[in-house]
């Protein structure tokens, strides 16, 4: 609707249209406005950037006009738009972070970007706002950026470790050299510090790193054998759509499985999904084996969470591989959960055809709405159609 708008509106209009948004409740948080920001940011595309500059330079630094303006800056793309980002970023408006950011990036020319305007400033907000999950990320990657159009910065910015706990050294560390070993030196730091000094550290920052862990296996599983989540998850997160080759030993692996026993709600879910996923690509097939023993032991408290979050990512696995213990447990699985089905994924046709299809008859409620997921899902990977769309 924005971009339509656009045909409609001119510079005319901006001061009685900034006024009128002055008229709007202030939300709790700024993902409030979001559509609006973007909509009305759309409908102000055409207009010259000097003029719109001067109509947004009053606004208050935490307004809904403000955020219009930044949206507006970081669909502009040009060295005029990240000269006001940086500016509005010197005046402490955390919204103009990502519209740096993004000027930074994805240039047009990157030969063009005004390097020259960054100061120590720059440098000293961004590092600011590295404890703020929400802009933390970009103002860590708009200051790498910086790095690397300003090596002259590269002493004021590291002195700011004076200052900075672990996670915000490690940071500082990865701006001023991709993956170099000072690093590496923080992370292996980072291990011996004991879980209670590392509360309220930015680690989510780790989620922007693109290291290479490579090499550095060892590392990565001391890491996560700390059983800490808020240093966890931005790892796994980071190596989420990650090919890098890995090797993991976690043996024995039931530390993680006692970790996602003790977490609950979305934690568990997305630690185990993340985790299951890193374990199904790099951990050897006889540690694989381990956690699909773990899983055939009839009195295993971790079945539930082997079924649900890590034995569904294994590639290759088939109910052949399970007990009979195991598969009673899994047709059990069914009368209560409603997430896709590790039956549904290793099915075997001999076993759709044995054991799944006979149910089908006297299958009712969710059970048989779970049983007909599996069936569906099983013949997807078969390439045969056991049972008709409609019935699902």
């Amino acid at each position: 609707m924005g971009r339509f708008l656009s045909d409609w509106i001119d510079i005319g209009d901006v001061p009685a249209l900034i006024e009128k948004i002055a008229e709007f409740p202030a939300p709790s948080t700024n993902k409030e406005w979001d559509g609006l920001t973007s909509g009305v940011a759309a409908m102000l595309k055409s207009l010259p950037v000097e003029i719109l500059e001067k109509s947004f330079e009053r606004s208050n630094k935490h307004s809904l006009s403000m955020g219009i303006f930044c949206d507006w800056l970081h669909e502009n793309k040009s060295p005029e738009a990240c000269r006001i980002s940086a500016a509005l970023v010197a005046r402490g408006i955390d919204e103009a972070i990502f519209s740096l950011y993004m000027n930074l990036e994805f240039a047009k020319d990157r030969s063009k970007v005004p390097s020259d305007i960054f100061t120590e400033k720059h440098c000293k907000m961004l590092f600011a706002a590295f404890n703020q999950a929400e802009v933390g990320p970009w103002a860590l990657a708009s200051l790498k950026l910086i790095c690397e159009l300003r090596p002259d910065l590269h002493s004021d910015i590291k002195s700011f470790e004076a200052e900075a706990g672990i996670a915000a050294t490690i940071a500082l560390r990865y701006c001023l050299g991709h993956d170099n070993e000072t690093v590496w030196e923080a992370l292996w730091e980072l291990t011996n510090i004991p879980k209670a000094k590392l509360l309220n550290q930015p680690f989510h920052l780790l989620q922007q790193m693109d290291l290479s862990w490579s090499g550095h296996e060892d590392l990565l599983v001391t890491l996560l054998r700390k059983r800490f989540y808020p240093l966890a998850f931005p790892i796994l997160e980071q190596l989420f759509d990650s090919t890098q080759p890995l090797i993991l030993e976690v043996e024995p692996p039931h530390w993680c499985l006692e970790w996602l026993s003790k977490l609950k709600g979305e934690q568990r879910f997305w630690l185990g999904d993340r985790l299951g996923r890193l374990l199904s690509r790099a951990v050897p097939k006889k540690t694989q084996a381990l956690f699909i023993a773990e899983f055939n032991k009839k009195d295993s408290s971790y079945r539930a969470i082997l079924a649900t979050l890590i034995l569904p990512k294994f590639r290759d696995l088939t109910t052949d591989e399970f007990a009979e213990d195991a598969v009673s447990f899994l047709l059990a699985l069914l009368n209560k959960s409603t997430i896709d089905s590790l039956l549904g994924k290793t099915a075997t046709e001999s076993f759709v055809l044995e054991r799944l299809l006979p149910l089908l008859s006297t299958a009712r409620g969710r059970f048989r709405s779970n049983l007909l997921t599996a069936l569906k899902q099983a013949g997807d990977r078969h390439g045969r159609r056991y049972v008709d769309d409609e019935m699902l």
